[in-house]
């Protein structure tokens, strides 16, 4: 923190009470302490790190905060009161706003016509008022963002900008705003805007609440920092600046595994996925067309997919694990085409994969992990059409045990697991598997980092046994960490592969966020 903003904070704090005090807050669920007697304080004008491994309790915590949860002990008082926050209604009108990590925001509406959605509780819509209410507001805090255009023509970084627009324009002036990842799905320059952003509101008096995952963010933007682990306060620090290291030894409560990385491997082995020519249309309205998408994965190698969520991403990783049929030979497993092959067959010839979308696709919330651990392999367990019931539940809690996933109960259901353990467990049940082929859609999102150097370096070690990988993330730092080529996605279309050899973080951001364009002219040199 510099030593204006420290006065300036200091001065704020000195004016009053602190904008939200928590104190001995507690809050149980059967089997398990999600918070035990939290208590830190959140002072006005200050951008404050709630950091902690998964499964900590920041989530339990934001949601007593925001009225989602009661709490079954302790206090919350809001500018010196004691108060009992009911609802997020009640939240938002005492000044409280808050970001999550899945954007709330309908697809097809524009962006007015989403914000009048809630800014018009008494029964008014007036749509011309609400844009030039978005219109000024944007000005005033620099969030730019067309107000009239349709949110599937946005990109990530407007679509948070439309959610903290929100929050900035609803009925009672903002005082908290809780912003839960929000970098999670930004570009580099994306992260410098927000930043830029939160620095003005702090200034002007806001209080931000900031959880996330990416320490070297909270390191350069945040005031102090509060650490939770397994429920509970474990330290608060006056100052953001402890090393990274630090600050992850604080959360998980011993210091990190490190990143093996191994040497990029220059000679891979022989072509194991490749695909030629794919052009598909979009799926549904607001889908994204894949538009002749061309790439070979090699075994023993990991190809890493850059870009910004929502270009085709999604579509690509259906296209090439079967959950939607494309021309026959536009894709190849070992020469074999594959392309009006289904799921099970592709598994069948050694392609696994771990999607985006956690809960829905990597795994039924309402089944046990018994039975989400049976998913994608029940075959094993099947004897003379009897299912080995026993034997299912055992290779439950060793996947667990193995992955560090932390759970109540194998016979409970994945809804109970937090957003980071549901990924260890969604990984762990196909890295199971030896895949040949392995293709993960962000790995690490929303994981803690301890484990997600364990993630990574399992996925080093797969491509050490001779796998062909593609990793397809938003967090540069890991593609360029894990990568022996390296391509990025953009309006359906993917640019030159290029050797990780020579490719800076600061050239990836600028082609993720310039569109095709950006990269068009590397045809040239790839």
């Amino acid at each position: 923190m510099d030593r204006g903003r420290e006065s300036k904070l200091d001065k704020q704090a000195a004016v009053g009470p602190p904008r939200l005090e928590l104190l001995g807050l507690s809050k149980h669920f059967p089997g398990v302490k999600a918070n035990d007697e939290v208590s830190f304080e959140i002072r006005r004008g200050e951008i404050h790190a709630l950091l902690g491994e998964n499964g900590a309790g920041k989530s339990t915590l934001l949601k007593m905060i925001f009225g989602l949860l009661k709490p079954d002990a302790g206090q919350i008082k809001w500018e010196g009161r004691i108060i009992q926050i009911g609802s997020p209604r009640h939240a938002q009108s005492l000044g409280m706003g808050m970001v999550q990590q899945h954007f709330a925001l309908l697809e097809s509406l524009s962006v007015a016509e989403n914000l009048a959605l809630t800014l018009n509780r008494r029964g008014r819509f007036d749509l011309e008022r609400i844009v030039h209410q978005i219109e000024a507001a944007a000005n005033e805090y620099g969030l730019k963002v067309p107000a009239r255009r349709p949110v599937h023509h946005l990109s990530v970084g407007e679509r948070q900008r439309v959610e903290i627009l929100r929050c900035l324009l609803q009925e009672e002036p903002l005082r908290l705003l809780i912003l839960d990842e929000p970098t999670s799905v930004l570009t580099p320059q994306e992260s410098k805007a927000l930043f830029a952003v939160l620095r003005n509101l702090a200034a002007d008096g806001l209080s931000i609440l900031f959880v996330s995952h990416k320490l070297e963010e909270v390191r350069a933007l945040c005031d102090r920092v509060t650490v939770l682990r397994k429920g509970e306060v474990v330290a608060r620090l006056d100052s953001a600046k402890e090393a990274v290291d630090e600050l992850a030894r604080l959360m998980v409560g011993e210091a990190p595994p490190p990143l093996l990385l191994s040497e990029k491997r220059k000679d891979a082995g022989p072509v194991r996925l490749q695909v030629e020519g794919l052009n598909l249309p979009a799926a549904d309205p607001h889908g994204m067309p894949l538009r002749n998408i061309n790439l070979e994965l090699r075994s023993g190698e990991i190809l890493g997919l850059a870009g910004v969520s929502g270009n085709g991403q999604a579509e690509l990783l259906a296209a090439l694990t079967g959950e939607r049929r494309s021309p026959t030979k536009s894709i190849l497993i070992d020469g074999l085409p594959v392309g009006y092959l289904d799921v099970r067959a592709r598994r069948r010839l050694g392609l696994r994969y771990v999607p985006e979308e956690r809960v829905g696709k990597g795994v039924v919330p309402e089944l046990s992990l018994i039975d989400n651990g049976l998913l994608t392999r029940w075959g094993r367990f099947l004897k003379k059409g009897w299912m080995r019931s026993r034997e299912a539940r055992e290779s439950a809690w060793r996947l667990c045990e193995r992955h560090h996933v932390r759970q109540t109960g194998v016979e409970h259901p994945a809804a109970s697991l937090s957003g980071g353990n549901l990924q260890k467990f969604i990984m762990g049940r196909e890295l199971d598997e030896q895949p040949t082929i392995f293709i993960a859609a962000q790995p690490t999102w929303g994981v803690d980092v301890a484990s997600a150097r364990r993630i990574q370096s399992q996925l080093l070690e797969l491509r050490a046994r001779g796998a062909a990988l593609m990793v397809i993330s938003d967090d540069l730092e890991e593609l360029l960490a894990l990568s022996d080529r390296i391509a990025v996605m953009s309006g359906g279309r993917i640019s030159p592969v290029r050797s990780i050899d020579g490719i800076d973080r600061k050239e990836l951001g600028r082609w993720m966020g310039a569109g095709r364009e950006g990269w068009e002219s590397l045809n040239d040199v790839a």
